[in-house]
């Protein structure tokens, strides 16, 4: 189970990477008295160093976020769940930041030549933190659900029964011992002979 979600997981930070390069994120707005034209760009095409710098750290961590999940699929003994649950949350962390510095840019006006430009949020951002949400939560459950230890091929009322089996054999055979015991005693007090006894005691073993 977990490893499928793992694997799903895969593709939700492949489809969220490549959302980010897509250039419905945002909205560069070009208003001048006569003209105002909006361009549709992706969060790299933002014109602040400061938001430029949390859009390759999203990247970055998506990326560390891929590459755990593709080390646990290949390695069952690996104690990265705890890693990329983190990395994921950071992620989100540095999105939902780097969606306020826009949104905050957003009310203001730059001055490039006669145009004032500013930034409007658009509708792929939102779903980019959908996904990154969802991205969490899968990384959660990978990260705090217990796993059963079941052999491959095994199913778990098999596991029982066997279990139950065992229990029967093993009740059965220390049943038996204390049955050849009791005759034991009953040899040492003369009570029956050793051809008695040794036949009971193949009888009870079953010879």
């Amino acid at each position: 189970m977990k490893r499928k979600l793992a694997l799903l997981s895969m593709v939700l930070v492949l489809l969220e990477t490549i959302l980010l390069f897509v250039p419905f994120c945002l909205k560069r707005v070009h208003a001048s008295y006569s003209l105002r034209i909006k361009e549709e760009v992706n969060i790299f095409d933002v014109d602040t160093a400061l938001e430029r710098v949390f859009a390759i750290l999203i990247v970055v961590l998506l990326l560390s976020v891929f590459i755990s999940f593709l080390i646990y699929l290949f390695n069952k003994k690996t104690k990265l769940p705890a890693l990329y649950f983190y990395t994921s949350i950071a992620s989100l962390i540095v999105l939902l930041i780097f969606v306020y510095l826009v949104d905050h840019h957003a009310n203001i006006t730059f001055v490039q030549g006669l145009d004032f430009i500013f930034w409007v949020l658009n509708w792929m951002i939102y779903i980019i933190i959908i996904i990154n949400v969802v991205l969490v939560l899968l990384s959660a459950f990978i990260r705090f659900k217990k796993t059963d230890n079941i052999p491959f091929g095994q199913s778990k009322e098999c596991i029982t029964n066997n279990n139950t089996d065992e229990i029967k054999e093993s009740y059965s055979s220390n049943g038996t011992s204390d049955e050849i015991m009791k005759f034991k005693e009953l040899l040492d007090k003369g009570v029956i002979t050793q051809e008695e006894f040794d036949a009971k005691k193949k009888q009870l073993l079953g010879l």
